[in-house]
């Protein structure tokens, strides 16, 4: 919420718990003007009619890996998945994934901390390349930051942006 308090300095953040439709009518009965949830949460509800706006990943980077599906299994099965890995990953949205998990670790943030990643894997003509953006707190400022270039030279461009960010 820090991210969105900074893009939006004169709006006043109000925590509300609860399941979706919970708090869709706290926001009702505490008059608020607006709430921020899960796009993905509000169509699987059927309820994507109340949408009035998406933020874009580029004005409001996302947490690391968010969207992203887990398969665990049992060690016992793991022939038996190997058969179906290549049907059900998809290897453009790994290597993406791959990539903010890694900037967590290079910034050493958890979970509780203030922290957006977007990687976006593209091909240009013949070369592989990704986009990173990063919103980072250190201390009280925000810093926000991009940067673009072959796979190849991910782990560069993570450090260009530790850099850029003043260390940790």
């Amino acid at each position: 919420m820090k991210i969105i308090q900074a893009l939006m300095s004169d709006i006043q953040i109000v925590p509300i718990r609860g399941n979706v439709r919970t708090r869709l009518k706290k926001m009702e009965e505490l008059n608020l003007d607006g709430i921020v949830l899960s796009a993905a949460g509000l169509h699987r509800l059927g309820l994507e009619s109340i949408i009035t706006e998406y933020f874009p990943p580029d004005v409001v980077v996302p947490a690391p890996c968010q969207g992203i599906l887990a398969v665990e299994i049992a060690e016992s099965f793991d022939n038996i998945f190997q058969e179906f890995y290549s049907y059900i990953v998809d290897r453009r949205t790994f290597f993406e994934a791959s990539v903010e998990r890694e900037l967590l670790k290079a910034f050493g943030v958890n979970c509780r901390q203030p922290f957006g990643a977007y990687a976006q894997y593209r091909k240009e003509k013949d070369e592989e390349k990704i986009n990173i953006k990063v919103v980072y707190q250190k201390e009280d400022k925000l810093l926000k930051s991009e940067v673009t270039g072959l796979i190849e030279e991910t782990d560069k461009m993570i450090e260009k942006l530790i850099e850029e960010f003043g260390g940790i």
